[in-house]
């Protein structure tokens, strides 16, 4: 017997794209960043301070989803975002990060 489950799902998903960067402007590689937010994930920077999360719901609870980032890298200030989305709109957040201890 074969059985083929087909799960399919008409809800919105969003990318969304950021950079993480020092307080000069040059990026940070290698920074943990966080969505403190359903779903949680994690990723970390590439080489150019850039990351993404990918497919993350556009709306929870009927209105428009909010994410909350947060970013740690050692040597620096812990930092965290909340970003609310906009349908329809490309979602880029870019995230400064001041010298000072990690939390």
């Amino acid at each position: 017997m074969k059985i083929t489950v087909l799960i399919r799902t008409d809800k919105p998903t969003i990318l969304i794209v950021g950079e993480v960067v020092d307080g000069k402007g040059k990026p940070v590689k290698d920074a943990t960043v966080l969505v403190n937010s359903e779903p949680i994930m994690k990723t970390f920077t590439d080489e150019n301070g850039k990351f993404e999360f990918n497919e993350l719901p556009a709306i929870r609870y009927g209105e428009a989803a909010t994410y909350f980032f947060t970013v740690i890298k050692q040597g620096f200030a812990m930092r965290s975002e909340t970003v609310k989305v906009e349908e329809g709109k490309k979602v880029e957040v870019r995230l400064m990060l001041e010298c000072g201890s990690s939390h």
